[in-house]
């Protein structure tokens, strides 16, 4: 798994593009669950693609409490913080048994100053990025436990999609109750009993650890998602030329991810 799925988001890629993600990384490493891949506090100047697996991303809060801040599926360049910062501000903890391809700044700084417009479709992925987390903490600030939890499902589910990882209407959720609760702010009793409340409202079922949503426009109004349409072709961005010959990765997409 690489990040073309992000990048597709805003144009066709060309295999060349693809190729360049591909060999990005350094060789495959897999993880057992609960590794550390990166400590908040390091200064490894490095980033980290995610082949496999979920992993957290959590900040150590003033009380001793730890904070997720962000859920990585595949294809996720994980760290990338380390771009502006002398020490890592977050931890990355492998949630589940995780592959991960470390990726040297000075790589990514070679492939963006070999191919600008790779470079520009970076730069938009990581504004759509912002987006999804500005969205997941007014989420989290200003709606019910309900809805910060449909915001959650249904942003697993788009994610999940995307890598081909769920179905039309159902997905299995790999992480605890406890941290899902870590994500949106509940305890892990409290997420069990929203949980079943959503199932008593018939707006979810469940067995073991896979999640069906029954009404998917019923569900975006109780989540209270805003929609968010992306510019795919604004006037000011780099664009290649056509070529016959490169081989189109996929048709870009029209709407936005809601959660981080």
């Amino acid at each position: 798994m690489f990040p073309s799925h992000r990048l597709r988001d805003f144009s066709l890629l060309a295999a060349a593009d693809v190729e360049a993600l591909r060999t990005l990384g350094g060789p495959p490493v897999a993880l057992p669950r609960h590794s550390i891949i990166r400590s908040e506090g390091a200064t490894d100047r490095s980033a980290y693609l995610l082949v496999d697996g979920w992993v957290s991303s959590s900040m150590l809060l003033a009380g001793g409490e730890r904070q997720i801040l962000k859920l990585h599926l595949p294809g996720d360049m994980l760290g990338s913080t380390g771009m502006c910062l002398d020490h890592a501000i977050d931890t990355l903890a492998a949630l589940t048994p995780v592959i991960v391809r470390k990726v040297p700044l000075a790589a990514l700084g070679q492939l963006m100053a070999k191919s600008p417009r790779m470079a520009m479709f970076m730069l938009l992925s990581a504004q759509k990025e912002r987006v999804a987390l500005m969205d997941r903490v007014a989420s989290n600030s200003r709606t019910s436990p309900t809805a910060r939890m449909a915001f959650l499902l249904l942003d697993l589910h788009q994610r999940l999609s995307a890598i081909g990882q769920a179905d039309h209407d159902s997905f299995e959720i790999a992480i605890t109750q406890e941290q899902l609760g870590d994500i949106v702010g509940l305890t892990s009793v409290h997420v069990n009993r929203v949980l079943r409340e959503m199932e008593r409202e018939d707006l979810i079922q469940r067995h073991r650890r896979r999640v069906w949503i029954v009404d998917f426009d019923h569900f975006r109004t109780v989540a209270r998602i805003p929609r968010r349409d992306m510019s795919v072709d604004p006037s000011w961005r780099i664009l290649d030329t056509p070529d016959e010959d490169a081989q189109r990765q996929g048709p870009a997409s029209s709407t936005a991810s809601t959660a981080a």
